[in-house]
């Protein structure tokens, strides 16, 4: 019992370290972002920031920070599985993008919460400490909801994809109605039937199957609310954001990498695992121009997507990169030890 629970903390360690220390860089580099670009700096300012106070202006960096941590499980479990890579960097990249899910929809509402009280001029939809309950009752819920998915696999087993559209309408319906956070609870959903249940794999090959078509409807709606104008404006301050963004993956990363003791590869090369996004940033840059009304709400949202689609380019290709330099791929790990 002492040498698996000794293999699960020396396991856990370096998710922990990598994951606490882009956390801690992204907030503090997109919040300077902000407050650098409410000033009244040529070239850097950002007109609809300076008209926000401080604390507001601090807030909604905190909000863009949220929204910046998040990567993309799609893009990487799909480069890993392609090209497919193994080994304790290709492990911690995984573990971790798909942990952040989880901390992104958490530090996102919580700073929501805070930048609308921040402005009184948006209607409050509540205390954070009403928002943290949310988002604790959303966590429990998806947790029933991931029971609830193992239950059906399990005795009924037939439809399923009519049964996970049903359910997810359903359920969204529900979470919309009572204020609760429906990705937090497909989140936990998924983790559960994943994890806690001998149908996980039949879930996962399900949900693969409704993916495909789901996401052409949602890029083709996210690329119909983005207008060119928009980002054009928004291209300087979008670049900044991506720069920033990778310089925290890149700081962030190796310092809690160093610190926790992690592998060589993922200390030197993890960083690059974590630059793409895609849906659960979109779909939360999308709640952005729903919260903050009118040019605030349209400018952050072009700022937000144009930013996205930067990443979405290279992110991949960038955890190619870092995988063929850990030597994690088959195929390059063998012409690196000919090579010596």
């Amino acid at each position: 019992v002492t040498m698996s629970q000794d293999h699960y903390v020396k396991a856990l360690r370096p998710i922990t370290g990598i994951l606490l220390g882009q956390i801690v860089t992204m907030f503090i580099g997109i919040i300077a972002l902000f407050y650098l670009m409410s000033l009244d700096v040529p070239l850097l300012h950002m007109n609809v920031l300076g008209e926000l106070t401080l604390p507001a202006v601090l807030a909604i960096g905190g909000v863009v920070a949220a929204i910046s941590l998040a990567t993309s499980d799609a893009a990487t479990i799909a480069i890993v599985v392609s090209s497919k890579a193994k080994g304790p960097m290709t492990t911690n990249i995984i573990s971790v993008a798909v942990l952040k899910d989880v901390v992104v929809v958490i530090a996102f509402s919580a700073m929501t919460t805070l930048a609308i009280a921040a402005m009184p001029e948006i209607e409050s939809t509540g205390s954070l400490g009403s928002a943290i309950f949310n988002i604790f009752l959303s966590a429990i819920a998806g947790c029933g909801l991931g029971w609830l998915l193992h239950l059906y696999l399990k005795y009924v087993g037939v439809e399923t994809l009519l049964f996970l559209t049903g359910l997810i309408y359903t359920v969204s319906f529900v979470a919309d109605q009572l204020h609760l956070e429906s990705a937090l609870m497909f989140i936990a959903a998924g983790f559960v039937a994943a994890n806690w249940s001998s149908y996980g794999d039949k879930l996962i090959s399900e949900v693969e199957r409704l993916s495909a078509p789901v996401f052409v409807v949602f890029f083709t709606l996210a690329g119909a609310k983005l207008h060119l104008d928009e980002v054009a404006n928004m291209a300087l301050f979008a670049m900044m954001l991506v720069g920033i963004r990778a310089a925290a993956f890149y700081i962030g990363v190796r310092i809690g990498a160093t610190i926790s003791k992690a592998d060589e590869g993922s200390r030197k090369y993890s960083w690059m695992g974590f630059v793409s996004q895609a849906g659960l940033a979109i779909t939360l840059a999308d709640s952005v121009k729903n919260i903050f009304p009118g040019e605030l709400g349209s400018a952050l949202y072009s700022f937000i997507l144009a930013g996205v689609a930067v990443n979405e380019i290279i992110g991949p290709a960038m955890l190619q990169a870092a995988l063929s330099l850990a030597g994690e791929i088959p195929g390059e790990a063998k012409r690196s030890t000919t090579k010596h």
